[in-house]
């Protein structure tokens, strides 16, 4: 809202003389009235004396005789009223274009955060997939975690270069794991690593969509709660050495 050098609004001082113009008029009326009979010698008010030039003053209002001696006043009175008209409209418009940028630019931003949601979320859950799929010692597994992970690239790269790269790392440290197959077959130590691998990306991207967007991204290093992965490694007989370099990322509790 514009406001005036008195701390109130441009918009409040229109409002409260469109309210109460009829007041000033006849207050105006009033005083011209009382000013013009000081100034008269008919007599007191009402005087019959005084009703010619009472009828006199009417006509003279009421057929604007009063607007020739006063047309270069009222003119720029006129010229001033335009002036103020055009300057308030002219703020008025701009505050509500300021306004309207903002309400524009915080739904884009609402809009953004909410497809990076989705994209994470998208992204945890294919590598929850993964990590059930890499459970079999066939290696029924495929790509779609990555091919998921290359799609959002661009919007992962945007929003936090640091998870594109860990997603980046995942893959590296499976696909090394699965070379390591004999007969075509992967040792169950490896299946429950490559599975734990997958899992711990899933939990570091559920985690990230549950983030405050509006802060600026964290330092990854030691961040992400290891509870979940912790309990699974301990189920499955592995520690954390077995995440290889994906074990970086989370806030171990015997690191404080």
């Amino acid at each position: 809202m514009v406001v005036s050098p008195t701390g109130i609004g441009v918009g409040e001082i229109v409002e409260k003389f469109k309210r109460y113009w009829w007041l000033v008029l006849c207050l105006w009326a009033l005083l011209a009235f009382v000013s013009w009979h000081y100034e008269s010698t008919c007599g007191v008010f009402f005087a019959s004396e005084c009703l010619p030039e009472y009828w006199a003053g009417i006509r003279w209002i009421a057929l604007l005789k009063w607007v020739s001696p006063y047309q270069t006043l009222l003119g720029g009175f006129a010229a001033l009223a335009a002036g103020a008209f055009v300057l308030i409209s002219t703020r008025e418009t701009l505050e509500e274009n300021r306004r309207q940028k903002i309400i524009d630019l915080q739904l884009t931003q609402d809009l953004r955060d909410a497809h990076i949601t989705k994209t994470l979320e998208l992204i945890s859950v294919e590598f929850y997939i993964l990590s059930g799929k890499l459970r079999s010692e066939y290696l029924i597994a495929d790509n779609t975690a990555f091919h998921c992970v290359n799609n959002a690239a661009e919007d992962l790269a945007e929003h936090d270069p640091e998870l594109l790269a860990i997603a980046r790392i995942t893959e590296t440290l499976i696909n090394h794991q699965k070379a390591k197959m004999e007969n075509g077959r992967l040792p169950q130590q490896l299946m429950n690593q490559c599975s734990m691998l997958a899992y711990a990306a899933y939990q570091i991207f559920l985690q990230a969509a549950d983030e405050d967007f509006d802060e600026e991204a964290p330092r990854r290093i030691s961040h992400f709660d290891p509870s979940d992965v912790n309990e699974l490694l301990v189920e499955r007989s592995l520690t954390k050495d077995d995440l290889l370099d994906l074990q970086q990322y989370f806030k171990w509790g015997d690191e404080s």
